[in-house]
């Protein structure tokens, strides 16, 4: 895990200001790291030769309060923190249906 960015994901819940802007900017590397991971996913079916019929699927865990509310973390229950991306790449979708993209998002319920 030391040479992968996905050890930014976690960190230090202290409050001083220089744990908190070490937070935030180890917060954005692990948003980096988790896109490299996706891309990386969603090359691998073309790779393997199987992106003509290989639908992904992608659901995420829910998110971090990141200053709303005045707090931070994901154990309230507020709107921002129970959000989840979903994600489908279907390469049979309709020609006129791709790259839809929603503004909503699903909910952890």
């Amino acid at each position: 895990m030391d040479k992968s960015l996905n050890r930014w994901c976690y960190f230090d819940e202290r409050k001083d200001d220089a744990t908190r802007e070490n937070f935030e900017k180890n917060f954005l590397r692990c948003v980096l790291s988790l896109d490299h991971s996706v891309g990386a996913i969603l090359r691998s079916p073309k790779q393997l030769g199987l992106h003509e019929n290989t639908v992904v699927v992608f659901l995420f865990d829910h998110g971090y309060l990141w200053g709303e509310h005045g707090l931070g973390g994901k154990w309230l229950l507020y709107e921002e923190s129970i959000r989840i991306p979903f994600i489908i790449v279907n390469p049979t979708l309709d020609n006129r249906r791709r790259g839809t993209r929603l503004d909503s998002m699903a909910l952890n319920a």
